[in-house]
């Protein structure tokens, strides 16, 4: 055919429920846009109520986008004054293992770039929380680039009034690199007070 077709369901302003593949036995494949470039919209123009995928998979999986994607993924682009939660694997009471993977491919080819919170903030206060629960009876771990490549990490900055707190309980705290590594603390054109070991009760320093 030619032309432009509209095909409209339940367009009216009465309740109506629509079931698509709900009965209980047989599987049933239901397909939705071919291969065009479709423009497909789901729940688009509600503004409250509620959209849900796949609530009562306990085994199924959940895919959004194919192996050779190239177009922009968003989850959540709120811009209003009163703002938005995206909560991921975020469930109240978790009684399973959990794992969330985020650019995390094995055996990755090409350059790979993972931003948070990297905008010019304009107003307001930025916070990055991880592990900053009161756990009991769990043992939690942080690594940040342990991984075997020559990694650059940079912590902080000299701006303004910022500050950095390194702080470990009975654990101790260790400082180490390889045999030939410099260690540098302080800079050639610091005027700030460098201070090691302050103790008033009493403290051994090696050095």
């Amino acid at each position: 055919s030619v032309g432009t077709e509209t095909f409209n369901l339940a367009t009216g302003t009465n309740a109506v429920a629509l079931n698509i593949g709900t009965g209980g036995t047989g599987v049933k494949t239901i397909a939705i846009g071919g291969t065009a470039a479709n423009v497909i919209t789901i729940g688009n123009t509600q503004t409250t109520g509620s959209v849900a995928i796949g609530n009562a998979l306990t085994s199924g999986t959940v895919t959004i986008g194919g192996t050779a994607g190239t177009g922009t993924i968003t989850l959540g682009q709120a811009t209003n004054a009163t703002g938005q939660t995206v909560s991921i694997a975020s469930g109240a009471s978790i009684a399973g293992p959990n794992v969330v993977s985020i650019l995390a491919g094995a055996t990755p080819a090409a350059n790979q770039t993972f931003n948070l919170m990297t905008g010019v903030g304009t107003a307001g206060t930025y916070a990055v929380n991880i592990l900053t629960g009161n756990s009991t009876a769990t043992t939690q771990t942080v690594s940040i680039a342990t991984g075997s490549a020559a990694t650059t990490v940079s912590i902080g900055n000299a701006t303004g009034a910022s500050a950095l707190t390194l702080r470990s309980g009975t654990g101790n705290t260790l400082i180490d690199g390889a045999v030939t590594t410099t260690y540098t603390m302080g800079t050639a054109t610091g005027t700030g007070t460098i201070t090691i070991g302050l103790s008033t009760a009493g403290q051994t320093v090696s050095i």
